[in-house]
């Protein structure tokens, strides 16, 4: 390493290491190797600048503050080497030649990381004077090295844990406190209102006019959107509050120590905050609202989902009102009593489970590479509503998101599913034809253990091998919940089903999780495959990913194929697998079984 003049170290270069015996046993060295009485090694950040390591018994607790050697070769960042301090007027008075132990001699190296800043020292001292020879000087610049080498992989380390842990508590692509984290939060602000006596209070932010952006602009612009938002409301918050993406468009705000009363005044200030704020986007601007919810966290709070079901009642009173305003949630008022009334979806999802008016349509997951054939087919939820009427995905998932009633959904999916299957292949004939089906998975079943073993028991009770299966888990919820996404998807990978991350680009911020979710196949978010025939960006997007599916072993799919000139450039890009209206529009089962010779069995058409 050259002892050439560097610069000095930034804070929090290094991580701070504690005290580490590798690092005391390299001091002995050091210590050793120069015939010295005495070793020690000094780390300069943040914290400030002191030992972490010695030799020789020497208390050096006062060294960075009142010695002048190791301080010496700090900020000059060169080597420094004085063989008798006794007759150097430079440090004939410093406190460890004056007193005690009367040091002599000194020598010492700086630690210079690669990025060339001097984060600490090796030095050796002794009560007598001398010179160091220089196959000495030499030993201690390498053993120098070594203290810098492994100060850095402690850093890279630390720097990893904490990456990990702030994924697991932050919304990746706002960089806001998730949903988890905010629950743990608002958990500790009922405790404090139950224990001190504090009033705390909560909003739930819900934008108007968001869907209106991601329609014209598509997820990119959404995205940016949101990440820049995130910024305004921060600026919005007192010291103490916490702000969080609780998901899609939607945040929340805890208010620390806030009345009700002030806590609708820093509500009116975040609404005046969306109205202001506008966003540009390729020659457009945009403008938002936002429909605000205030519930209140006193003693009598029953639970943080009580708290949000309150908050998120208000919110939605005030999107009934007309959105963009700001509504208090209050239990005995009349117009959250007529609320909880029109809540009627917990009861209609729940009837549509019990009465068995849920039923399954399929669409195609074809080759592109001119051989042919499925690799799967998607089953794709539906529901009958009382009167036998259709109603769309669209109109009840939101609310069973909302509700929690998801879990249960999902059970009934991969139970029909794997009953179907189970049917078609206890069939004597065409049992070779039987194609794999894929099926949805919400982030709250992820996060559930008690539906991975309801899983593995379907699987066990139908006899169906999970080679049949392959589950489409969004990026959204594979990110939001990454260690149980995770763990759910090597688990039953393991066991041979199959894992597809669906939307998969629509927020570009789940590339670099890949490697923690090995799946098979990336579903390319369709308002890249859509405009992918004409649009380069699209065009670039798109094959990017495929470059990216190939680099993790997976293929991907490109969803909402919707045109021949659309598909055609997609198989010119060298896409595996395609899906939409122009290859296969949704339909029954039963019905796609007649054409492409899949096995029929009996009941199957109800059930898939």
């Amino acid at each position: 390493m050259s002892p050439a003049r560097v610069r000095a170290a930034t804070p929090l270069e290094h991580a701070l290491p504690s005290p580490d015996g590798v690092f005391g046993e390299i001091a002995e060295l050091a210590a050793q190797l120069c015939g010295a009485g005495y070793a020690v090694i000094t780390l300069n950040d943040a914290f400030g600048h002191r030992p972490i390591a010695m030799s020789g018994g020497l208390g050096l607790e006062s060294l960075p503050r009142d010695s002048r050697f190791c301080c010496e070769v700090l900020h000059a960042g060169a080597p420094l080497e004085v063989s008798d301090a006794h007759f150097d007027l430079r440090f004939h008075d410093d406190p460890l030649v004056a007193g005690g132990p009367r040091v002599r001699f000194y020598s010492g190296v700086p630690l210079v990381s690669e990025s060339g800043a001097v984060t600490g020292t090796l030095s050796v001292l002794d009560e007598r004077a001398k010179v160091l020879a220089g196959n000495q000087r030499g030993a201690l610049w390498k053993l120098a090295d070594v203290v810098v080498r492994l100060l850095a992989d402690i850093a890279a380390r630390r720097e990893a844990e904490e990456n990990l842990s702030w994924q697991a508590t932050h919304d990746t692509l706002t960089d806001l406190v998730n949903r988890r984290q905010f629950e743990a939060a608002l958990a500790g602000h009922i405790e404090s209102a139950r224990a001190r006596g504090h009033h705390h209070a909560m909003l739930y932010v819900d934008l108007d006019q968001f869907k209106v952006v991601n329609d014209t602009c598509g997820h990119l612009a959404g995205d940016a959107l949101l990440r820049q938002l995130a910024r305004v409301l921060e600026a919005k918050m007192r010291r103490g509050d916490c702000l969080a993406r609780l998901g899609g468009d939607e945040f929340g705000v805890l208010l620390q120590g806030c009345d009700l009363g002030h806590a609708r005044e820093v509500a009116a200030q975040v609404l005046a905050a969306v109205r202001g704020f506008r966003f540009a986007w390729q020659g457009q601007v945009f403008s938002l609202g936002a429909s605000i919810g205030v519930a209140e966290i006193t003693a009598a709070s029953r639970d943080p989902e009580a708290v949000l079901s309150a908050a998120d009642t208000a919110c939605y009173l005030a999107k009934d009102k007309g959105r963009n305003q700001v509504q208090v949630y209050r239990a005995d008022d009349a117009e959250v009593s007529t609320r909880h009334g029109e809540m009627g979806w917990v009861s209609r999802i729940t009837g549509s489970l019990e009465d068995d008016r849920f039923f399954l349509d399929c669409q195609r997951v074809a080759r592109l590479d001119g051989a042919g054939g499925d690799e799967y087919l998607e089953l794709l939820l539906r529901m009958r509503d009382e009167q036998g009427g259709t109603v769309p995905p669209t109109a009840f998932i939101p609310a069973a998101e909302r509700y929690h009633l998801m879990g249960r959904i999902d059970r009934w999916v991969v139970e029909r599913a794997l009953r179907c299957l189970a049917r078609h292949r206890a069939s004597p004939q065409r049992a070779d034809r039987v194609p794999r089906f894929g099926i949805n998975l919400s982030g709250m079943s992820l996060g559930d253990t008690a539906f991975a073993e309801f899983v593995q028991q379907q699987f066990e009770a139908s006899g169906v091998p999970p080679e049949a299966l392959c589950f489409e888990i969004t990026e959204t919820a594979a990110i939001s919940d990454l260690g149980n996404a995770a763990r759910f998807i090597r688990r039953f990978r393991d066991l041979g089903c199959r894992f597809a991350l669906d939307d998969f680009g629509s927020g570009l911020s789940s590339f670099a999780y890949l490697k923690a979710l090995p799946v098979d196949y990336l579903k390319i978010d369709g308002s890249f495959v859509r405009g992918s025939a004409t649009d380069p960006v699209n065009q670039a997007v798109v094959d990017a990913i495929r470059q990216l599916a190939r680099a993790v072993g997976a293929k991907t799919i490109a969803e909402s194929v919707e045109s021949a000139w659309t598909l055609e450039r997609l198989r010119a890009l060298g896409i595996d697998f395609g899906q939409g209206y122009a290859i296969h529009a949704p339909e029954p089962y039963a019905d796609l079984a007649r054409r492409m010779d899949y096995p029929r069995g009996e009941g199957c058409a109800k059930a898939a």
